[in-house]
């Protein structure tokens, strides 16, 4: 009996031992996030590998010790920790993305990509990862395989937002500009107050007075895309002729008691295409974007949309039409704001849904064999 308390008083002690070693890795490991958030990368790595100690097998201590060593550039030593979490069949996106970082940041393109590779069959509905795995072909120079994968994740996840940013940005700079357009304003649908939206926000205005100014600049661009013939971008181009040649794309349309007005006269030339749009090509081209824009026009808060749309790239423009018409802006954002754009794997678009499809082979078998 003396035999049996004492061994249980040892277990009891083991014990208690254990716990406060769990409670102690637990407030080093919150101390270390602390760290993180707040730049102390080298105190965050020294608290983590503390935690570590106490609780080797920890996943979240081992994924914020990546973390901390990745913040301080230290590569190898990521791929080392992160190699070792994502053999767990509990790794989550969040670590594919750190480790396929780490490797291309270390300067080992093939091991990033065939991490995402390996990520994407386990996540095939992350967008994110198709995120990651765009910008590294993009730092590349690899921009037509970037805009592939990125619009791979639209079709995957179309309501993560970074793929249809980067995108855009790309298509902005290339010459096939029409996507740009599309892609930047779902994106503000999407992603909506943030300073990526108002960076596309006056990416898209930019465009927008670029295409009134220069009926070229649609087929102009750094980047040389080669696409294969895209009969939704022929039909937008086939409007933005018949705008111009009916003098529906010029600045004097905006000019307002304040002056020239130039989101005015972008909101009119906007409105006029979706008029023209949906009388020859809705049926053609549905879409989730003229759909929405649809919706809106018939409820009068089109043109108060378009000042939003463009309210972070040209302010003075924007105030002075909200100041004249602060009541109708009100009631579209009160609207606005209980019916964002549904955008699911079952409604969105991307550019491959208006690409022709690869002709079946029609070619019979041999029957010369019995």
């Amino acid at each position: 009996m003396f035999r049996v308390f004492i061994l249980f008083i040892a277990l009891l002690m083991g014990a208690e031992q254990t716990y406060a070693q769990g409670m102690q890795a637990a407030i080093d490991a919150k101390t270390a996030k602390q760290l993180l958030d707040n730049g102390d990368f080298s105190k965050a790595e020294k608290n983590y590998r503390r935690a570590l100690k106490s609780s080797p097998t920890n996943y979240d201590y081992k994924y914020g010790l990546s973390m901390a060593l990745y913040r301080q550039k230290k590569y190898s030593h990521t791929i080392k920790f992160c190699e070792e979490i994502v053999k767990d069949k509990t790794a989550t996106v969040d670590s594919y993305r750190l480790l396929a970082n780490s490797y291309d940041l270390h300067n080992n393109y093939e091991k990033a990509i065939s991490t995402l590779e390996a990520a994407v069959v386990k996540y095939p509905q992350s967008g994110a990862l198709y995120h990651d795995w765009g910008l590294i072909d993009m730092l590349r120079e690899k921009h037509k395989q970037a805009l592939n994968v990125w619009e791979k994740g639209i079709a995957t996840d179309p309501s993560y937002a970074g793929n249809y940013y980067w995108a855009a940005k790309t298509y902005a700079n290339s010459d096939v500009k029409v996507w740009a357009f599309i892609y930047g304003e779902i994106f503000m649908n999407i992603e909506r107050g943030t300073s990526r939206s108002d960076e596309i926000s006056k990416l898209l205005f930019d465009l927008y007075v670029a295409l009134i100014e220069d009926e070229t600049m649609v087929d102009r661009g750094e980047i040389a895309l080669e696409r294969a013939d895209n009969s939704f971008v022929e039909a937008n181009k086939r409007l933005f002729g018949l705008l111009r040649r009916n003098n529906m794309m010029n600045f004097e349309r905006g000019k307002t008691i304040h002056g020239q007005n130039r989101i005015k006269s972008i909101a009119m030339m906007r409105q006029n295409f979706l008029e023209m749009w949906l009388q020859g090509f809705t049926l053609a081209y549905p879409n989730i974007l003229s759909k929405y824009q649809r919706e809106m026009m018939d409820l009068s808060f089109y043109e108060a949309y378009n000042f939003w749309l463009f309210s972070k790239a040209s302010t003075k423009d924007f105030l002075d039409w909200q100041q004249q018409y602060q009541g109708k802006y009100d009631a579209f954002i009160d609207w606005f704001l209980g019916h964002p754009m549904k955008v699911d794997v079952e409604d969105f678009m991307v550019r491959s849904q208006f690409e022709p499809r690869p002709k079946p082979n029609l070619t019979k078998p041999s029957t010369s064999q019995k």
